[in-house]
């Protein structure tokens, strides 16, 4: 399930950088429930732009399509850039462009690489977000090209009805995020850094499977199939928030833990009526199917309607259609800063922390890839890494049980 996208982040990328090296077996497959553009944007940001070398400059006027199928015409080699979506500033800022952006999507603060590759970003004016996008403000900006995601498709039109030309991009997993990368090098003249960047990530994905002896191949799934594709094979590992408990333990072993989260419970703002788990009595809750949380809810005497995300359990929440849910306390505080406006509370945390481990087939087969994910997770955890992704975004270090 996608709703604990962040700490599926943390151990894809320990997973990317680790996992072999202790000698895991080859062609592992790991059942994540998100993957982030960012990170791969960011650490070849540098990279790209050294190794980029002189191509043939586009010609222009030039019409492309879109990764939503829209055709785009642009007269000539866009000047000034706007961006109103993280992956396609990262992107920019990795095809050496930051310097051509005049304004930003919202929270720009929150992104460690901005202040990091280009500080200057942090001061351009905001275009909004996906849910609220500012059209005035981005005309007011006079851009030559704005760059939208699939979800301002209907801005994107509106744009180019007004005469500024706007690309959107759909990076949602490695294919389509190349796509991207090449889509925006044609329309901004870099195609020959775009060219750099995808080879550099290659040769660093090569060079990782050369070394470490496995390269990971991260799946998607919805997470009532994540534990029956563990089960039947086509899944090594499942990285997705998943909480170690009693009756998991006789299926499955489990890694030691590598995030320790409270379970939440959530309201709408307006209600009094629940304000300890014991007020479940009766009420209704909406979680995800086979999860901790609705065997938690369910003890109390609440009814639970299943649900797939993070998102369709608080619009519930928010529509009256439940009275309550519970999930992951930082599931929730990461909502929260993406949606301050959510009209919701949390009244009560578990007094003990759940440990967040990494869960594999039981048997013999499985022995050493069991001790090379221990060995990589204690190996982060030693070197500070993973407190230092649970600060970057939590704003506090889950890594460690205190």
């Amino acid at each position: 399930m996608k709703q604990n996208r962040i700490l599926s982040l943390v151990l894809a990328g320990a997973l990317a950088l680790n996992l072999a090296a202790c000698g895991a077996p080859s062609g592992s497959t790991a059942a994540s429930g998100a993957v982030s553009s960012e990170a791969a944007a960011s650490s070849a940001a540098s990279s790209a732009a050294a190794a980029s070398s002189e191509a043939a400059e586009a010609a222009y006027p030039l019409t492309l399509t879109d990764q939503a199928g829209r055709e785009v015409a642009l007269e000539a080699e866009p000047e000034t850039l706007v961006s109103g979506y993280y992956i396609s500033t990262s992107l920019l800022i990795a095809l050496g462009l930051e310097d051509q952006l005049v304004g930003i999507e919202a929270k720009a603060d929150s992104r460690p690489i901005y202040a990091r590759s280009a500080p200057q970003l942090l001061d351009l004016p905001s275009v909004g977000t996906a849910k609220e996008f500012d059209l005035e403000g981005c005309l007011a900006l006079e851009p030559d090209l704005v760059i939208l995601p699939l979800k301002l498709q209907d801005s994107a039109d509106t744009l180019a009805e007004m005469g500024v030309p706007a690309l959107v991009v759909n990076p949602e997993d490695q294919d389509l995020l190349n796509e991207a990368v090449t889509l925006i090098g044609e329309a901004t003249n870099t195609s020959d850094r775009a060219a750099a960047l995808l080879d550099f990530a290659a040769q660093q994905e090569a060079a990782l499977a050369e070394k470490l002896g496995v390269k990971a191949e991260f799946v998607e799934g919805a997470w009532d199939g994540l534990f029956a594709g563990l089960d039947s094979g086509r899944y090594d590992i499942v990285c997705n928030g998943v909480e170690l408990t009693e009756e998991r333990a006789l299926t499955y072993d489990f890694t030691v833990p590598y995030g320790y989260i409270h379970t939440a419970l959530a309201v709408r703002s307006d209600n009094a009526d629940i304000t300890t788990f014991e007020d479940l009595a009766g009420k209704t809750t909406a979680n995800s199917i086979a999860s901790t949380y609705m065997t938690l809810a369910e003890s109390y005497g609440a009814e639970v309607l299943g649900i797939d995300t993070l998102d369709e359990t608080i619009q519930m929440l928010l529509a009256g259609r439940v009275d309550a849910t519970l999930n992951a306390d930082v599931s929730f505080y990461d909502y929260l800063n993406v949606h301050p406006e959510a009209d919701f509370k949390i009244v009560a945390l578990t007094e003990e922390a759940s440990q967040v481990c990494i869960p594999v087939r039981k048997g013999e087969e499985t022995a050493t890839l069991l001790a090379a994910l221990d060995e990589a997770i204690e190996e982060l955890r030693a070197d500070g890494t993973l407190a230092e992704i649970s600060e970057k975004y939590f704003g506090s270090d889950i890594s460690s049980e205190a």
